[in-house]
């Protein structure tokens, strides 16, 4: 309070030609709609959104100016340096709950690509706790569906299948979560009206889009190679250089199903030792050569059928 009322008396001194006097202070879209349309003016900004709690000592005991001087700030510092003041950390500090302080500081939490999107899970439980604090909260739902959009998307076809077909619970989930949405408690704050304040947004966008991502899972999972597959195309191979598949078997390396096959020829006597991913239908190695060195090659591999060495 006392950091805030310096502040009342240092913006006495300056000029400002915008208010927001006729704005309902409850009136979120409107306040939003005026900031927006004034951020070029942030000073005066400033200005109109701190006479507000000058002239009405109760602004000061709902978190809307907090979030209001929040938006002039975003992605600034304050153009006059009067006090050391965060409105979103001190809006926090009072509403610990409220759901657009959370979203502006859920807003702030990098994802760094580079290093598999580290800050992520953060960001995702950030908007998931609002969510669940306030379902009927669209902006969290919407920059949930955003960014995990982004990082499943981060994901490349045939190459990274198996990523793909993982992620298929959490889309699962994210989608059950929003389908709750037009049900859901609109009475989760004394301060917000959401039927109102998001009567023009829609989930349609949003469920369609992780339909997609369900569809792109599906179509990675029948890309997926089982044993059986991967036999008949390493016959089909093994034919092209005058050799037959002898036996095979199926391991684990990494976490990934591998297949392997050991292919021979009596005469002249070579044989191969190819290896399949469930994930790809070309060979992820085809090693060849005489067939008693890759007989005992491929004896010595852990879990292999053991075959007699010619």
């Amino acid at each position: 309070m006392k950091k805030l009322s310096i502040l009342l008396i240092t913006f006495q001194l300056l000029s400002c030609g915008l208010s927001v006097r006729d704005i309902p202070l409850e009136n979120i879209n409107e306040h939003r709609k005026f900031i927006n349309e004034n951020k070029d003016d942030r000073e005066s900004l400033e200005k109109a959104y701190f006479e507000v709690y000058e002239e009405n000592s109760e602004a000061l005991k709902s978190p809307y100016i907090y979030y209001y001087l929040t938006l002039i700030y975003e992605g600034y510092d304050p153009l006059i340096k009067l006090v050391d003041i965060n409105p979103l950390e001190s809006g926090l500090e009072l509403f610990p709950n409220d759901p657009f302080l959370n979203n502006l500081k859920t807003n702030k939490i990098d994802i760094d690509v580079d290093a598999n999107w580290n800050g992520l899970q953060s960001k995702m439980n950030g908007y998931e706790t609002i969510v669940k604090n306030h379902p009927r909260f669209f902006l969290a739902h919407y920059n949930l569906y955003n960014n995990y959009k982004d990082y499943f998307n981060s994901f490349e076809p045939v190459e990274e299948d198996q990523k793909i077909i993982k992620e298929e619970n959490n889309v699962k989930a994210l989608l059950s979560e929003l389908r709750g949405y037009e049900t859901a408690d609109n009475n989760t704050s004394k301060y917000y009206n959401f039927n109102e304040i998001f009567s023009d947004k829609s989930t349609e966008e949003i469920i369609s889009g992780y339909n997609n991502m369900l569809d792109e899972i599906k179509r990675a999972d029948e890309r997926h190679l089982d044993i059986n597959e991967a036999y008949k195309i390493a016959r089909k191979r093994a034919k092209i250089i005058n050799q037959e598949v002898y036996d095979y078997f199926e391991t684990t390396i990494d976490g990934m199903a591998m297949y392997l096959f050991f292919t021979y020829n009596r005469y002249p006597g070579e044989s191969c030792v190819i290896s399949f991913s469930s994930f790809s239908q070309e060979p992820v190695s085809a090693d060849c050569g005489r067939i008693t060195r890759k007989c005992r090659e491929w004896n010595a591999i852990p879990g292999s059928p053991k075959v007699p060495c010619l």
